[in-house]
C-alpha cells in the first residue's frame, strides 16, 4: 500500500510524535512514544519521514533510532544502536 496514493500527509514534530492527516476524511491520527508499549514510536522527536518504493514508512528520530511503521498493526519496529552488535545502526539519532 502506498501512502502517497492514499493522499495521507505525515507530519513529524519535535516533542509531539507524528500526526497523520487524511485530507479526504478530514481526520488526524496521532502516534507517540509510550514507554510501556514496545510497539509505539521510538521517540516523540521526529527528524525525518520517508516512504520507500514499496510503500513502507520509515521514521528517523532523535534518540529513538530508526522506526518502521507497520500499517496492518499500527505499530513501529525499532532499529537502534547496540554497542555489542556491529551490525546495528550507528546512532540512535537518525536524520
Amino acid at each position: 500500500m502506498s501512502y502517497k496514493k492514499l493522499g495521507l500527509i505525515w507530519i513529524g514534530t519535535w516533542g509531539g510524535g507524528i500526526s497523520v492527516l487524511d485530507p479526504i476524511k478530514n481526520k488526524f491520527s496521532f502516534y507517540r512514544q509510550d514507554p510501556k508499549n514496545p510497539g509505539s514510536l521510538g521517540s516523540n522527536n521526529v527528524w525525518k519521514i520517508i516512504e520507500d518504493e514499496d510503500g513502507n514508512i520509515w521514521i528517523g528520530t532523535h534518540s529513538g533510532g530508526l522506526n518502521l511503521f507497520h500499517a496492518d498493526t499500527k505499530t513501529f519496529e525499532h532499529f537502534e544502536y547496540d554497542e555489542n552488535n556491529p551490525n546495528s545502526i550507528g546512532s540512535n539519532i537518525v536524520m
